[in-house]
C-alpha cells in the first residue's frame, strides 16, 4: 500500500485512513485540467465521456471509504456526481460521471473548478 508520511491525528474509528485531494479546471468541451500545486495524492484525471471522468491516483489503497466533489461556478447547472466505478486496491482509479437533473450525462461548465476529497484506507488492519 501506499509508503507515505501523513499528518498525524486524523481522528478516526478505522485504523490508516487516508484524503486524497484534487482539484480541477473545467475548460471547453469539459476538458480537466489537474492543479498540481492543489491536489495531493492524484497523479492524473482523464474525460473518458460526455461528464465522465477518471482520476488516477498515486497510490494503492486496501480500500475506497468515499468521495466528496463540490461543484465551484457561476453555471448554476446543478450537475449530480456520481461514483460510476473505483480500483483503488489495483489500478488506483475512480471514476466519477455528472449527471443532469434530466438523467443524462452532461459535462461541468467551461470555468468552473472541481474539488474532490476522496477517502481511503491504508491498512489492511
Amino acid at each position: 500500500m501506499a509508503n507515505r508520511y501523513y499528518k498525524p491525528f486524523l481522528g478516526s474509528f478505522d485504523k490508516g485512513v487516508v484524503m486524497i485531494h484534487a482539484k480541477v479546471a473545467i475548460g471547453g468541451t469539459g476538458a480537466p485540467t489537474l492543479s498540481a500545486q492543489d491536489s495531493f495524492g492524484v497523479a492524473s484525471i482523464s474525460r473518458t465521456g460526455t461528464g465522465a471522468y477518471t482520476l488516477t491516483l498515486n497510490d494503492k489503497y486496501q480500500a475506497l471509504l468515499g468521495v466528496n466533489l463540490t461543484v465551484v461556478g457561476a453555471s448554476g447547472e446543478g450537475l449530480i456526481p456520481q461514483v460510476t466505478a473505483e480500483t483503488v486496491a489495483t489500478t488506483k482509479t475512480v471514476a466519477i460521471v455528472f449527471i443532469a437533473h434530466g438523467g443524462s450525462a452532461a459535462d461541468p461548465a467551461s470555468g468552473d473548478t472541481l474539488h474532490v476529497q476522496i477517502w481511503a484506507r491504508n491498512s489492511a488492519q
